[in-house]
């Protein structure tokens, strides 16, 4: 039988306060809405998700997240009825690695939830439509690289 794993990462993305609205959207107006919001950080998104830094470089926002597998195997798990563990080994044999999975898990669930999070929050879409990209960095807790994908322009087109 072949595991499905249901993950839905339940973002709650940060919001540009409305006064940039009025502004225009200048390197210098963005910076400052991202700093104001880093000061924030570091803030949970979900069970398995913490926001731990916003830069701005480039005219790229570089949102920075730590990413808790264990708990992401742990809820998939218990959608089906198997330990974080077993859910692990079930996917290791079903993609080859688990390193495969997150790939297949990041092509095919996280980069189209946060695309359409980016793309339908309108004043993430005025920036994007700015000229803007984000870039979203997942870590492990320990620091170690997991994945990262950009939002641009013609991904919300």
């Amino acid at each position: 039988m072949k595991v499905i794993i249901k993950i839905f990462v339940v973002a709650s993305f940060v919001f540009f306060s409305a006064s940039l609205w009025a502004q225009k959207y200048s390197e210098k107006n963005v910076r400052e809405e991202a700093d104001k919001i880093a000061r924030t950080l570091p803030a949970r998104v979900d069970s398995a998700t913490i926001m731990t830094g916003l830069t701005l470089e480039n005219k790229t926002l570089q949102y920075s997240y730590r990413i808790e597998m264990d708990e992401i195997f742990r809820i998939g798990g218990s959608e089906v009825g198997l330990s974080s563990n077993e859910m692990r080994r079930k996917l290791s044999d079903q993609f080859g690695s688990i390193d495969k999975f997150i790939d297949f898990w990041v092509d095919n669930r996280v980069k189209g939830l946060y695309t359409r999070k980016n793309c339908t929050t309108p004043a993430i879409r005025r920036i994007i439509n700015n000229g803007y990209s984000l870039l979203h960095t997942m870590y492990e807790p320990n620091g170690d690289f997991l994945f990262e994908f950009r939002v641009t322009r013609s991904d919300c087109l």
